[in-house]
C-alpha cells in the first residue's frame, strides 16, 4: 500500500498539516480530503487493476473514477437516492473536489452495479482483505480482535425492493452478515433478511478466510479472538473455530434449565466484577462460572451468567 504522506499532484497546493481553522467551511469540505486520502493509500490503483474489465465502453468515466463517486457520495450523506448523482453531475463545483474530470449519471451508477458478478465481487473482497492487512502492519497489535454480527437494514419506504425479505426487526429489508476490526468492515455479505445468522455458512467461511489471511499475511503466531453474539451460538461453528485454534466469546441464550440453576445458587456462589469506567452505581456486577453443554452438543464449553447490579440493589 502507498503511505499517505506523498504530495499532490503536480502544480497543486502540497498539504503539510491538517489543523482546525477559524474561517467558514463548505459542507462538502471533508469529501474533498476524503477523496485525495483514498487516491493516496492505493484504492484507486487497486480498482483499476482489479475491476476496470466491468466497464466496456472507453466513453464517459472510468471503473475506478465511478467507485470513487460512490465511495464519496456515501460519505457525504446528503441523499440517499442514486439521483441525486444527476443532480452532482450538472455541478461545476463538485467535480474538482472528488478529483473527478467526469461526473457520473444515476444510469451510468446503475450500469456498473449491474455489471459486477460472482468473480468481480471476490475481487472486491480481495480489495478489503488488501485494506485489511495493510492496517495490520501499521498498528501491529498483540492479538486480532474480530468482531461478527449481522445488520438488519430497513427498506421498507423503498419503492423498489428486488431481494427484500422480512427481517427479524420486522420489516422488510436485507441482513448483511459482516465482519469487523478496531471499528473497520473488513468482510460483508449481502443476504435477504431471512437468513438466519448462522444461515449458508457465510460465518465459517469469513471466519476462516480471515484467519488464513492474518496467519499468511501477517503474523502466523498472533493471538486470534472472534467476537459473536447469541445468533451465533452454535457448537458446529465453535467446533471450527477450536479446530483453527482461535479464542471466541459469544453471547448465550437463557434456557430455562440454565435461569432454573442460578435461581438455585446462594449468595456465596457469585463473584464480584467492577468496570472502572463506570460509577460504583452502574458499573458493579456479579458473574458465576460453569461448564455449559446443550442436549445435543458433545462436550461442556466454559460459560459465564452475569447479571449488573444497580444501586437499589
Amino acid at each position: 500500500m502507498k503511505t499517505t504522506t506523498s504530495n499532490c499532484q503536480k502544480g497543486k497546493v502540497k498539504i503539510s498539516r491538517v489543523e482546525k481553522s477559524q474561517q467558514e467551511l463548505t459542507d462538502r469540505a471533508g469529501v474533498a480530503a476524503f477523496a485525495r486520502y483514498i487516491e493516496k493509500i492505493g484504492l484507486m490503483d487497486m480498482f483499476k487493476s482489479r475491476l476496470s474489465h466491468l466497464k466496456k465502453n472507453s466513453k464517459g468515466a472510468k471503473v475506478h473514477d465511478i467507485l470513487k463517486q460512490i465511495i464519496c457520495w456515501i460519505m457525504d450523506g446528503t441523499s440517499t437516492s442514486l439521483g441525486y448523482f444527476d443532480l452532482l453531475a450538472r455541478d461545476t463545483s463538485y467535480a474538482p473536489i472528488v478529483g473527478s474530470r467526469d461526473l457520473a449519471s444515476s444510469h451510468a451508477v446503475k450500469r456498473l452495479c449491474q455489471a459486477f458478478d460472482d468473480k468481480s465481487l471476490e475481487k472486491l473482497h480481495g480489495i478489503l482483505d488488501e485494506l485489511f492487512i495493510w492496517r495490520l502492519k501499521v498498528e501491529e497489535p498483540e492479538y486480532v480482535i474480530l468482531g461478527l454480527d449481522v445488520m438488519p437494514m430497513e427498506n421498507d419506504e423503498a419503492h423498489l425492493r428486488e431481494g427484500v425479505e422480512p427481517t427479524y426487526k420486522n420489516y422488510k429489508g436485507f441482513a448483511p452478515i459482516q465482519m469487523s476490526w478496531n471499528r473497520k468492515v473488513i468482510s460483508c455479505r449481502l443476504r435477504p433478511g431471512s437468513v438466519h445468522s448462522m444461515g449458508d455458512g457465510d460465518a465459517k467461511d469469513m471466519i476462516t478466510r480471515a484467519v488464513k489471511l492474518i496467519r499468511s499475511r501477517y503474523k502466523s503466531d498472533v493471538s486470534i479472538i472472534v467476537r459473536m453474539d447469541s445468533g451465533f451460538m452454535s457448537e458446529d461453528l465453535f467446533a471450527s473455530l477450536e479446530e483453527l485454534e482461535v479464542g471466541y466469546l459469544c453471547g448465550g441464550r437463557k434456557y430455562i434449565d440454565i435461569v432454573h440453576y442460578m435461581s438455585c445458587l446462594g449468595d456465596s456462589s457469585w463473584r464480584h466484577y467492577f468496570n472502572r469506567s463506570y460509577s460504583i452505581e452502574h458499573g458493579t456486577w456479579k458473574y458465576f462460572e460453569f461448564g455449559s453443554k446443550c442436549q445435543n452438543w458433545s462436550r461442556f464449553r466454559r460459560a459465564i451468567y452475569i447479571r449488573p447490579l444497580n444501586k437499589d440493589g
